[in-house]
C-alpha cells in the first residue's frame, strides 16, 4: 500500500522563475537561536541558521531525522539514494527519473528518517563502508524552500511499506515542519488529490480559498497579456498549478515546537487535569 500519494507537478526550477526572482541558494548554513528569528530575518542574515547537510535536526528512542540536501558529500548521497528508492517505490506514478531529478536537485531540502530499532538485516558492528546500515531509512520528505519569500512547497513524502500505518509520516511532517521554523519559512504549499486531502488535513493543511478562480484569472490574463500582479500572492508565479487537484496552505508557527508536539500536549493536558482536580478538591464538597 502507499503511505502517501499525491499530484504531482514539476517544481520550477530557478532558469523557469521570473527574472527578477532568480537567486542563488547557500548551502551549510548553521541554524540560529529561536530567540533571534525577528532579528536575522533579513536577506542579510539568511547565512546565519540554514541547517547543514547531515545534521540531525531530532532524534528519539526509534527514529533519528536528519535534514538532507546535495553537496556532493559521500555519505549523504548514499542517503539521498535511500530516499529515492523509497519514493520511487511508493509513488510509482512519479517515475524513476522524476524523483531522482528532484530527490538530488541541490535547491531541495529533505528529512530522512533512520529507524534506530534492532533490524533483522543490520550488522552487529557497523562499518559505514558495509550495507545494511544498522539504522536504515525508513521513509522522509522533500521540499523545495523558497528562503526570501518564506515558504515551501511539499514534493515527495513516503515510508517505506514494512514501517506504514505507525504514524512515521506525521512525525516525518512535524520534524520538516520543526526545520523549516528554524530557516525561516512560515508556509508550506502543495497540490493534492482526493487520496491525499486528508492525510494533509490531519497535517494542519486547509484548503487555499479561491485557488481555482486565481487560477482561472491567472490563465485568462496569460492570454490577454495583462496579468495583474498586485492581485496574487507571493507564492503565486513560484509553484505550478493544476486542475483536478486541491491547492493546500499549512502555516507555520515559531512559537511551537513541532519535534515534540505530542509531548507538549500531554504536558498541557496533565496540567489542566490537574487544576481542575485541586479545584474540586477546594471549592466542592463531597455528599
Amino acid at each position: 500500500s502507499v503511505n502517501f500519494i499525491m499530484k504531482q507537478k514539476p517544481c520550477l526550477s530557478s532558469e523557469s522563475a521570473p527574472p527578477s526572482k532568480k537567486r542563488r541558494l547557500s548551502h551549510g548554513f548553521q541554524k540560529a537561536d529561536s530567540n533571534d528569528i525577528e532579528s536575522s530575518a533579513s536577506p542579510s542574515n539568511l547565512k546565519n541558521y540554514r541547517l547543514k547537510s547531515g545534521q540531525t535536526v531530532y532524534e528519539d528512542e526509534e527514529f533519528q531525522f536528519e535534514f538532507l540536501f546535495n553537496d556532493q558529500n559521500e555519505q549523504h548521497l548514499i542517503a539521498l539514494t535511500d530516499l529515492k528508492q523509497i519514493f520511487a517505490a511508493c509513488l510509482p506514478r512519479m517515475g524513476t527519473r522524476y524523483v531522482t531529478r528532484h530527490v538530488f536537485d541541490e535547491q531541495h531540502r529533505l528529512i530522512c528518517c533512520r529507524s534506530k530499532l534492532n533490524h533483522p538485516n543490520a550488522l552487529p558492528n557497523h562499518d559505514d563502508k558495509q550495507f545494511p546500515v544498522r539504522h536504515p531509512v525508513i521513509g522522509g520528505i522533500c521540499i523545495r524552500p523558497f528562503y526570501e519569500q518564506h515558504f515551501a512547497e511539499v514534493v515527495f513524502l513516503a515510508v517505506s511499506n514494512s514501517h506504514q500505518h505507525r504514524s512515521v509520516g506525521r512525525k516525518i511532517m512535524r520534524v520538516m515542519k520543526h526545520a523549516a521554523v528554524n530557516e525561516h519559512l512560515h508556509h508550506f504549499y502543495t497540490y493534492a488529490d482526493n487520496q491525499a486531502i486528508g492525510f494533509f488535513e490531519k497535517m494542519g493543511f486547509v484548503k487555499k480559498r479561491g485557488a481555482a478562480m486565481h487560477a482561472q484569472q491567472s490563465s485568462a490574463a496569460s492570454d490577454k497579456n495583462t496579468r495583474n500582479k498586485n492581485n496574487k500572492e507571493p507564492f503565486w508565479d513560484y509553484i505550478k498549478h493544476y486542475t483536478g487537484s486541491s491547492l493546500m496552505e499549512c502555516k507555520l508557527y515559531a512559537q511551537i515546537d513541532y519535534a515534540q508536539l505530542d509531548e507538549h500536549l500531554r504536558s498541557i493536558e496533565r496540567d489542566v487535569y490537574r487544576q481542575c482536580l485541586q479545584h474540586r478538591q477546594t471549592y466542592c464538597v463531597s455528599d
